[in-house]
């Protein structure tokens, strides 16, 4: 029979277990490539699910815009650029918007404060995150970067802007379509200028091995089977920019 000091001191010893697992599991991480299927490559969100061979299970039509802040929150940390994305669901009888506030830098945020203490610049909300993105420039060159972002839902009407942010209407919208299954995502783009971008993506931790995962079953498939070239620019630059 376990006597009370023993088991509080047992469970004392599993709870600091716990908690060092927990502080040691790797940060997550976004692994993406995309290209302009007008070089070469799938030339739709279907079709990339077909050559990657996987079938998609869900689906979902969208507009997008960017705004640049002038006006950064306190605590932007030095070498980070703000951005904020506003994400409308399209289609009949389905309304849903999102505003996101996304703030991504060359290296992790500081410490201090924890993401769950940030003060999200949008509102308030518990979808918040920190990240690894991780963009396949080509099979074995990637370019990383490192985010913090939350996101404000509604499902009646598009949540406000802060005035406090002075981040002036898109110049422009994107449309997006997106296939999902589990943690792929393909997103098929239509930008203000015409044109046509593809964005495959895939959720894991910023380990070698979901690296190494992502380039053997995406990278290298896009890339030495399907011919496509790899595009350098981030999504958000690029439909930022409004396809120019």
């Amino acid at each position: 029979m376990c006597h009370p000091p023993l088991a509080r001191l047992m469970a004392a010893s599993l709870l600091v277990a716990a908690c060092a697992a927990q502080a040691s599991d790797p940060p997550g991480a976004e692994y993406a490539i995309r290209w302009d299927p007008a070089e070469g490559g799938p030339s739709s969100a279907a079709q990339t699910f077909a050559k990657l061979e996987v079938t998609a299970d869900k689906k979902g039509d969208y507009e997008v815009g960017y705004r640049r802040p002038s006006a950064p929150p306190p605590g932007l940390p030095e070498g980070f650029a703000p951005i904020v994305r506003e994400r409308w669901k399209t289609g009949p009888n389905k309304k849903e918007y999102e505003l996101t506030y996304k703030q991504r830098g060359p290296s992790p945020s500081p410490a201090t404060p924890t993401l769950d203490q940030w003060p999200c610049p949008v509102g308030k909300t518990k979808d918040r995150k920190d990240e690894v993105d991780v963009s396949f420039r080509s099979l074995n060159d990637a370019a990383r970067a490192y985010s913090r972002s939350c996101t404000v839902e509604s499902k009646t009407a598009p949540p406000p802007v802060p005035a406090a942010l002075k981040a002036p209407p898109a110049k422009c919208t994107s449309t997006m379509t997106r296939l999902k299954r589990g943690e792929l995502t393909v997103e098929e783009w239509h930008l203000r200028s015409g044109r046509t971008l593809i964005e495959v993506s895939r959720s894991g931790a910023a380990t070698d091995q979901d690296f190494a995962s992502f380039q053997a079953d995406v990278a290298r498939k896009l890339i030495e089977t399907h011919g496509i070239k790899p595009l350098q620019a981030s999504m958000t630059e690029l439909a930022s920019a409004c396809g120019t």
